[in-house]
C-alpha cells in the first residue's frame, strides 16, 4: 500500500495506507493478548485508534486534525506495552508450556520493532519539514524491509506455539472466585495442588504432549490457571513452563538409560 500511495496520485491510496498503519499495532497487541493473556475477544478500546485516523484522513484538509503525531503514538503506546507485557513473568495459558520464553522474546522484539516505526514516521516529519520529503521514500522503503518481516516473524512464532483451544476460554472452571484469584495462597492449599499436579501428569504423561499449556492443565485438574501458576510458584519456586520442562528431561533420562533409542529419537 505504501508503494502504491507513492507510485500513482490516486487519492484512495493516501486514505487507506495509514487506515491499515493503524491497524497493524493493534493486531500485534491482539495476536500477543490471545497467546500470552486469556483474550478471547478484542476490547472496542483499542478501535479509538484506527477510527480517529478514520476520521482524520477522511475530513482533511477541512477538519485539519493532527495525523502524523497519533499515528506515531499509537505506535509508541502499543510498543511500550508489548515490551512491558513480555517483561512481565505472567502466566501464558494458551501458550505452549516449553515455548514461554520463545514467546516472550517474540513479544519483546515486537514491541521494539512498533516502536522502530514511530522513529521512521518522526525521521518522515523532519524530511518533509527541512527536505521537502526528498528522502522520504527512501526512508519508508528502508524501514518496512525491516519492520513488515521482523513484526510479521514474531507474530508467527506466538501463532506457532499457541495450539488451537479444545474449548473456549470461558471453558476454565466456573468455581474460580476472586479469593481463589489472590496472589498468595496457603501453604496446605499450595502443597494440596501441586500434588494433585504431580500425579496427574506422571499418571497421563502429559509432558509428552509438544502442545500442552496451562490452559489445558487447568482443564484436566479442574482447578483455575492462576492456582496452579502461585501454587508451582510457591512450592518449587520456578514457573510451570520450567516445571513442565523438568518432568521432560527427567522422561529423557529414563529413556537413555533404559532404552536403545537415539538421543534424537528420544528428544
Amino acid at each position: 500500500m505504501v508503494g502504491l500511495r507513492w507510485t500513482f496520485n490516486i487519492s484512495a491510496f493516501g486514505i487507506a495506507q495509514p487506515i491499515l498503519a493503524s491497524v497493524i499495532p493493534v493486531a500485534a497487541w491482539y495476536a500477543f493478548a490471545h497467546a500470552s493473556r486469556k483474550q478471547g475477544k478484542l476490547p472496542l478500546l483499542h478501535a479509538a485508534g484506527p477510527l480517529y485516523v478514520l476520521v482524520s484522513v477522511t475530513t482533511q484538509p477541512w477538519l485539519g486534525l493532527p495525523l502524523d503525531e497519533i499515528l506515531t503514538l499509537i505506535y509508541v503506546v502499543y510498543g511500550v506495552a508489548l515490551i512491558r507485557y513480555s517483561g512481565k513473568d505472567t502466566e501464558l495459558v494458551n501458550v505452549s508450556l516449553g515455548n514461554w520464553e520463545g514467546v516472550r522474546k517474540a513479544e519483546n522484539i515486537a514491541g521494539w520493532m512498533l516502536i522502530f516505526s514511530a522513529v521512521v514516521d518522526s525521521l518522515m516529519s523532519l524530511d518533509f519539514a527541512f527536505n521537502s520529503g526528498e528522502f522520504s521514500l527512501y526512508i519508508l522503503t528502508a524501514a518496512h524491509l525491516i519492520l513488515l518481516p521482523v513484526l510479521s516473524i514474531a507474530v508467527v512464532v506466538a501463532a506457532m506455539n499457541t495450539p488451537m483451544a479444545e474449548e473456549p476460554d470461558d471453558a476454565e472452571p466456573a468455581q474460580k472466585t476472586e479469593t481463589e484469584a489472590a496472589s498468595v495462597m496457603t501453604q496446605e492449599k499450595a502443597e494440596e495442588i501441586t500434588s494433585l499436579l504431580d500425579a496427574k501428569i506422571r499418571q497421563n504423561a502429559l509432558y509428552l504432549d509438544p502442545e500442552l499449556t496451562l490452559s489445558k492443565l487447568s482443564r484436566k485438574l479442574a482447578i483455575p490457571a492462576k492456582q496452579i501458576s502461585i501454587a508451582v510458584n510457591q512450592i518449587h519456586g520456578e514457573n510451570i513452563s520450567k516445571r513442565i520442562n523438568a518432568y521432560r528431561i527427567e522422561h529423557a533420562k529414563q529413556a537413555l538409560l533404559s532404552t536403545d533409542d537415539t538421543v534424537t529419537q528420544i528428544l
